[in-house]
C-alpha cells in the first residue's frame, strides 16, 4: 500500500523533475471519439492498452529528453514504473517549461477502492511527500521545490480515479498548481499530472479536464473491484 503512495506522491514530485535541465465501455470516459477528433485533438495510445485525447495546445516531448531528464534528478526511479511521456506548450517543444503534464504507468496491481479510500486517510501525504524529497530526489531538485498547501484528495468511485490537487513552490518558476490524477486498471494504474503557473490555472484547466475526460482503458483492461 505504501508503494502505492510513493507512487502517487511521485506523480506530484517529478512534475519539477526537469527544472533543473533548461538547457469500449471503461465507466471513464464521457464523451464520444468524435467530439475530440472534431476539435482536432491528438490521440495518445499507450502500449499500456489505454488511451486519451489531448488539445492540440500541447505537444509531446521527445521521450529520450522527458526521461533523461527524469533519471537526472532522482538518486534512483521505481522499477515498475514506466515514464511515458511528456508534454508542453505547443510553441514550447523545445524548453522543458510549465504549464506542462506529464504520463506514468506503474505496472502493479491496483488496491481495491475500499483499500485506496484507507490509505489515503490512514497517511500523512505531506509526511511522505516530505520523505520522499530525502531520500529520492536528488540535492538540487530537493533544495527546489517546497509544497505550500495540503494535499486535497478526491476519489471518483465510479469512475475508479483518484485526484489530488495541491501548491508547489519551485525556485526559478514560482508558485505552481498541480493536479494529479491516477486511473485504476486492470493491472496498472496510469497517471496524469498537470502543473500550471499559479496565476494562469484557471486558462488551462479546461483542457486537462477534456483530456481527463477521454481517458479509458481498452476492453478487457478496465478495473474490477
Amino acid at each position: 500500500m505504501r508503494q502505492l503512495l510513493i507512487f502517487f506522491i511521485a506523480v506530484i514530485s517529478i512534475a519539477c523533475s526537469c527544472t533543473a535541465l533548461k538547457d469500449k465501455d471503461s465507466g471513464q470516459s464521457n464523451v464520444s471519439d468524435s467530439v475530440y477528433i472534431k476539435k482536432g485533438y491528438n490521440k495518445y495510445e499507450s502500449k499500456h492498452n489505454f488511451s486519451f485525447y489531448y488539445s492540440n495546445i500541447w505537444e509531446q516531448l521527445d521521450k529520450t529528453f522527458f526521461q533523461n531528464a527524469i533519471k537526472a534528478s532522482f538518486k534512483e526511479l521505481e522499477p515498475t514504473t514506466d515514464y511515458e511521456a511528456g508534454f508542453t506548450l505547443s510553441n514550447d517543444k523545445h524548453e522543458y517549461v510549465f504549464p506542462r503534464f506529464h504520463l506514468e504507468t506503474s505496472l502493479t496491481v491496483p488496491p481495491s477502492m475500499m483499500e485506496l479510500k484507507k490509505m489515503f486517510k490512514d497517511y500523512d501525504l505531506v509526511k511522505v511527500f516530505e520523505d520522499e524529497k530525502k531520500t529520492s530526489w536528488n540535492d538540487q531538485m530537493s533544495e527546489q521545490v517546497k509544497m505550500l498547501s495540503n494535499v486535497g484528495i478526491r476519489i471518483d468511485e465510479k469512475k475508479h480515479i483518484a485526484f489530488a490537487t495541491t501548491t508547489l513552490k519551485v525556485d526559478g518558476q514560482g508558485d505552481l498548481y498541480c493536479l494529479s490524477v491516477l486511473f485504476l486498471g486492470k493491472s496498472s494504474i496510469a497517471s496524469m499530472k498537470f502543473f500550471f503557473p499559479l496565476h494562469e490555472k484557471d486558462k488551462y484547466l479546461l483542457a486537462a479536464t477534456e483530456t481527463i475526460d477521454s481517458f479509458h482503458y481498452d476492453k478487457g483492461y478496465e478495473f474490477k473491484d
